[in-house]
């Protein structure tokens, strides 16, 4: 069960500010069975959260503005991980066995970004972000004899920034033909850190970045959008720095 309520206004001649809550309320239950019979082992995650959003956003000029926001989220475990049940994966064939004591973690979210819309379509932004986390979800390893499974746990805390810069351009200037073109390209500088705890989970660090975080990425993204002839194509290229 969800429901938003929110309020957009304008506070000054050049400010707007933006307010609302989401309201979600969810139970995650699984019943596993063994394929030799018996009695399922039931898990059953129930929260409810009420997550607020804040933006306030400054038109300092016609076509420039500063944004600031703050908003709380969350992150779910999947079905299949709070199921006490192993299964294959069929992409790099680890094991990996799921845990139904995880918890939802929280997000606090900050955010900061300047950006120019220097003609009707084309636009460039730079912004900040931090975010900071109440037990984040990590995948880590677990072993069990001579053998070396994957599985979640709940970390302690984590906390994650960086900068972001991108921006729209239509091909235009270069000729009559570049009106049905256009580029998109997005490139960010990112950091983390998760900070766990070694009584429940066994790792070779207490503190390290979060599993599955690069340190940059590049998006590159050339598009053909043409209205008279019905057609649009897209060739898109991406890139990530090396991650646990």
């Amino acid at each position: 069960v969800a429901g938003y309520v929110a309020t957009d206004s304008e506070i000054f001649a050049d400010w707007r500010l933006m307010i609302g809550t989401r309201y979600e309320d969810s139970t995650q239950r699984t019943e596993t069975r063994a394929p030799t019979g018996g009695s399922p082992v039931t898990t059953e995650l129930s929260e409810a959260y009420a997550l607020p959003a804040v933006t306030l956003t400054w038109s300092f000029l016609e076509d420039m503005q500063l944004r600031a926001a703050y908003s709380q989220t969350i992150n779910r475990p999947d079905i299949r991980e709070i199921s006490p049940a192993a299964y294959l994966d069929p992409v790099d064939r680890d094991v990996y066995v799921e845990n139904p004591d995880l918890e939802i973690a929280e997000i606090d979210n900050y955010d900061l970004a300047w950006q120019w819309y220097y003609t009707e379509e084309d636009s460039i932004e730079i912004g900040g972000f931090y975010k900071d986390f109440s037990q984040p979800i990590e995948e880590t390893l677990l072993t069990r004899g001579s053998t070396l499974l994957r599985t979640y746990e709940n970390a302690e805390s984590a906390v994650l920034y960086g900068i972001e810069v991108s921006q729209r351009q239509s091909l235009a200037p270069l000729g009559d033909w570049g009106r049905w073109f256009y580029y998109k390209a997005n490139g960010a500088w990112i950091d983390s850190e998760v900070e766990i705890d070694q009584d429940n989970i066994t790792q070779t660090n207490d503190k390290r970045p979060l599993q599955g975080q690069s340190p940059w990425v590049v998006n590159l993204q050339l598009t053909y959008d043409s209205l008279p002839r019905d057609i649009q194509a897209t060739l898109a290229f991406n890139m990530a720095g090396e991650r646990i």
